[in-house]
């Protein structure tokens, strides 16, 4: 996405686009596009001592986030244990709480841990 992003806005400023120069600063600023009160002050708490890039993930797989982790799982017991699919008779995945909430609804299948029901 972020690459994407950088592209699309590349692209509508070559065809004229404009912005604000200051996205902190009016009355629809950045803050209050992410729901939080305008402050500077917070903005500007931690610089050079916390980086936010270490409280990211990195999004391996095109999936939803409830089964990033599950699938970094799997493909770490492939390569570990050389795992061919002929040899799994079944897979139990446990997940927190939170990824455990919508992992089995087929219309989400971005984010579905199930296997396809057979015909």
């Amino acid at each position: 996405m972020p690459a994407r992003n950088g592209v699309q806005a590349a692209a509508m400023v070559a065809h004229g686009f404009t912005g604000v120069e200051d996205v902190f600063s009016g009355e629809r600023n950045f803050f209050v596009a992410y729901g939080h009160s305008p402050d500077p002050a917070e903005a500007r708490a931690g610089v050079g001592e916390r980086y936010e890039i270490m409280n990211a993930d990195i999004k391996r797989w095109a999936v939803g986030s409830p089964i990033q982790a599950p699938l970094d799982s799997l493909l770490e017991l492939i390569r570990a244990q050389r795992i061919r699919p002929e040899e799994v008779e079944r897979l139990i995945v446990r997940v927190a709480h939170l990824g455990a909430k919508h992992h089995g609804q087929p219309t989400m299948p971005d984010i579905c841990m199930q296997a396809p029901r057979a015909p």
